[in-house]
């Protein structure tokens, strides 16, 4: 994964939903160059506020996805959030319990960008919430 990473929060209204962000955060601080939530957040990380554009403005590289909801899907929101950050230069990273490449036209734009999208996990199959 390209470094330094900038890691997107959404709009998590509670501590725990960040346990991905968190988590890269306290194994790789040097890594995190930032965060990006959206309107609403009600929780953050320690860490500068900047967009996906501020972010590769400063030299990132891939955008980390280090939030979850309940029911594990993506709100259109943040595939708009995600679909805009491999336009502004980003690779994406996520831990999920889905690959990325089956959210919506995600692999298409990566593919078309040259961008990498790299799933942490790679389930086989569906998980329940």
């Amino acid at each position: 994964m390209r470094k330094p990473y900038l890691l997107y929060l959404g709009d998590a209204s509670d501590g725990l939903a960040l346990k991905m962000g968190q988590g890269v955060l306290d194994w790789r601080p040097d890594r995190c160059l930032g965060q990006w939530r959206r309107l609403g957040a009600c929780v953050a990380l320690e860490l500068p506020e900047m967009t996906a554009e501020e972010a590769v403005a400063k030299g990132a590289g891939t955008l980390v996805i280090g939030v979850v909801n309940a029911g594990g899907v993506l709100p259109d929101a943040w595939i708009d959030d995600l679909r805009r950050a491999l336009e502004a230069g980003l690779d994406l990273a996520a831990g999920l319990h889905l690959r990325l490449r089956d959210v919506a036209d995600l692999g298409e734009i990566a593919d078309r960008l040259g961008r990498k999208l790299t799933d942490l996990r790679l389930p086989d199959r569906t998980f329940e919430t």
